[in-house]
């Protein structure tokens, strides 16, 4: 996990440098002329997203505690959360329109755009209480880091809940993420309509940005929190599969999406109130490796099920994997009791 270069050398300078990488694949993107450049692109903002990945949330938290902010995490990430869809919103937009013109200009656009993102939060970003490791043994310390931060999490209850949780979720959602623009495509009279859709997705993960609180603050224990959101996510995709009616598979698709609205922000709020400040951007970084590497193996997992049977019949095992899998983790998970933690 390359958060570890952000808990060495300061959060700042992996922001920075990731804006920098993505501003380069964005540009590869924007002159590549075949399928080689753009799988070369999409290798660099690759390595661009690792860079950011736990780098800006550690960042971000550390930022509030040094200065003595006492507000609850949820209400920032529920915050992020709308900015973020917003931001999808208009950026579908903004790019669609530039690529009626030339489908290489919005590629061209988002690379300046994190190349001024790089100068402006070389500008503004502050990091006074980080103390940047000035050793040259550079890659022991990554790697030494990396471990402890690990092994930190494979050993705390609910870091490991987490990562549970997150690789069960990511699994099934691969199969509603890349299918249901074909799936829905067959009912409606132009593509253009899937506009419509799209928008849909974004303002109903909205309101669940928005419901997350109700959810933080219910006393619930965290494990019986991620039962409630996988029983109501995995059966929500489900009935997606299961009706053949447009609208009311619609409604069901729109449903998990609100629940996936919640879940986010709460996870990431749960998991920055469990991360020690030195380990933060690793151990996020980390949890977001395990995500990425469960949404390459539910991408070719939704796509064999697919192919072989249906998109309807990959939303069903989807959503029944989550309920049984998440189940059956929580149950097995009441076993750890390490460091006096419980789920």
């Amino acid at each position: 996990p390359t958060g570890s270069i952000a808990d060495l050398w300061g959060r700042k300078f992996s922001f920075i440098l990731s804006s920098i990488v993505n501003g380069i694949g964005f540009m590869i993107y924007a002159s590549a002329e075949g399928f080689l450049g753009f799988v070369l692109a999409e290798i660099v903002i690759a390595l661009g997203a690792t860079l950011t990945s736990g780098a800006l949330k550690a960042w971000l938290v550390d930022s509030l505690h040094f200065y003595n902010w006492n507000g609850e995490l949820v209400n920032i990430f529920r915050l992020e959360g709308r900015m973020i869809n917003l931001a999808r919103l208009l950026g579908g937009v903004i790019g669609a329109y530039l690529g009626v013109r030339d489908l290489s200009i919005p590629f061209a656009v988002a690379g300046i755009g994190y190349w001024f993102l790089a100068i402006l939060s070389y500008s503004i970003m502050k990091e006074e209480y980080f103390q940047r490791c000035k050793g040259k043994k550079f890659i022991t310390d990554i790697k030494q880091i990396a471990q402890e931060s690990i092994v930190y999490g494979f050993q705390n209850n609910i870091i490991f809940l987490i990562i549970t949780v997150t690789i069960i979720f990511t699994l099934g959602f691969q199969s509603m993420n890349m299918y249901w623009q074909p799936h829905y495509s067959v009912f409606l009279s132009s593509n253009k309509q899937l506009g419509y859709i799209w928008a849909g997705i974004i303002l109903f993960s909205m309101a669940g940005n928005e419901l997350v609180k109700f959810l933080w603050k219910h006393k619930l224990p965290c494990a019986k929190k991620y039962l409630l959101l996988g029983l109501g996510v995995g059966i929500t995709m489900i009935l997606a599969g299961f009706f053949s009616t447009f609208i009311l598979s619609l409604g069901a698709f729109f449903t998990h999406e609100i629940i996936r609205g919640i879940y986010q922000p709460y996870t990431n709020s749960v998991l920055q109130e469990n991360i020690p400040c030195k380990r933060r951007a690793t151990i996020d970084s980390f949890v977001s490796m395990m995500k990425t590497g469960a949404a390459g193996i539910g991408l070719v997992l939704g796509g064999f099920i697919s192919e072989q049977f249906s998109i309807k019949i990959a939303w069903i095992i989807s959503g029944l994997m989550i309920i049984v899998f998440l189940s059956l983790a929580l149950f097995l998970g009441r076993k750890r009791n390490k460091k006096g933690l419980s789920f």
